[in-house]
Formats: C-alpha cells, sequence, structure tokens
C-alpha cells in the first residue's frame, strides 16, 4: 500500500498486529508457476508471537535446482496451493499482511485460490518500501542485505519460513528504530 513509514511506526507503537508472509515458489509467474512452500509469522506489540508453515503439493514435479531446493519429496503429502492459500490467510485473519515485496506472495496466493479472491490494498505492507523510504542511502534492499544491515540473523535465505522471521525482524527492528 501507499502508508508511510511514519503511519507504519504509529500502528506498531498502538500494539497493531502484523502477520508476515513468504511463499517459495517454482518460477516468478503465478499464472505459470507453483507454490510450493508457504509460511506465517504473526507479530504484536514489537514481536514474534506465532508462526505457522507448510510445504505445498503443486499436483506436479518440481523441476531440480530451484534456489530453495525443496523437492518432490518434501511436498509429498502436502496440501494443494488452494487448501495451503486458505489455511495462510486464515492464520493472517484480520491482521495486516506484511512480505518482502509482498506484492509477489499476495498475487501467488490469490493464483492458488484461484476463486477470484482478492486482498484489498489497504491490507498490507510491503517491508521494501518501508525500508527504502526510512532508510534512503542502502546500497541494496534485498532481504540478505537488509538483514546483514540490522544485524538480524537469516538461517535459512529462500526458504519461507526464515524468510518471513526475517522479514518479521526488520518489520520490528524499522518499527523500534523510526521517531
Amino acid at each position: 500500500g501507499t502508508e508511510s513509514v511514519l503511519d507504519f511506526a504509529a500502528r506498531v507503537k498502538a500494539g497493531a498486529e502484523f502477520v508476515v508472509v513468504d511463499v517459495e515458489t517454482t518460477g516468478t509467474n503465478p499464472e505459470m508457476a507453483d507454490l510450493d512452500e508457504v509460511a506465517a509469522v504473526r507479530v504484536k506489540g514489537g514481536t514474534i508471537t506465532d508462526r505457522w508453515s507448510t510445504f505445498v503439493n503443486p499436483g506436479r514435479p518440481i523441476f531440480g535446482n530451484q534456489m530453495h531446493g525443496i523437492t518432490d519429496k518434501d511436498v509429498a503429502g502436502a496440501p494443494s496451493p488452494a487448501e495451503a492459500a486458505r489455511q495462510a490467510l486464515a492464520f493472517v485473519g484480520d491482521a495486516t499482511i506484511v512480505g518482502h515485496s509482498v506484492g509477489f506472495d499476495i498475487a501467488f496466493l490469490e493464483a492458488a485460490l484461484g476463486d477470484g479472491t482478492r486482498v484489498e490494498k489497504g491490507r498490507y505492507l510491503d517491508t521494501l518500501t518501508l525500508a527504502r523510504d526510512g532508510y534512503p542511502d542502502l546500497a541494496s534492499y534485498t532481504l540478505g542485505e537488509l538483514s546483514k544491515f540490522f544485524g538480524i540473523e537469516l538461517q535459512q535465505a529462500h526458504r519461507a519460513l526464515p524468510d518471513a522471521e526475517a522479514t518479521a525482524e526488520l518489520l520490528i527492528t524499522i518499527g523500534g528504530e523510526l521517531p
């Protein structure tokens, strides 16, 4: 959304609830690629309060050599993309959805639902935009580089839960540092 960094900081201080969502996919186009992992991390009062994640069975083979290293064996018995997307949005509830380049994650969740459901514009927040607005002089705004800059430990990049946790820490850090 177009929410300013200061609006966001005020909401964090007021104890608003946010759920950071991260998806791993087999490609970059939601019309052609599949979800294969979804994670969500709840943040309230500047603290991570809950976590949820699942592998997703796209219903067709995952080609090898994916950035995230998820295999067909990992996703065997996992929920379908539509079911995983429904579970993720159920976990979110009424909270504001947050992500790093959140439009990507939302596009994949909407495509996975496959029923025309859309996440309204005011329901989400992008940590990429917050970082660019709040810290305009950084050389790079990738999750990895921002994690280094803020001293956030990124356990296993390009896996949904560690990425969501790092994004949640980024949200908490930016929210805590702003005036």
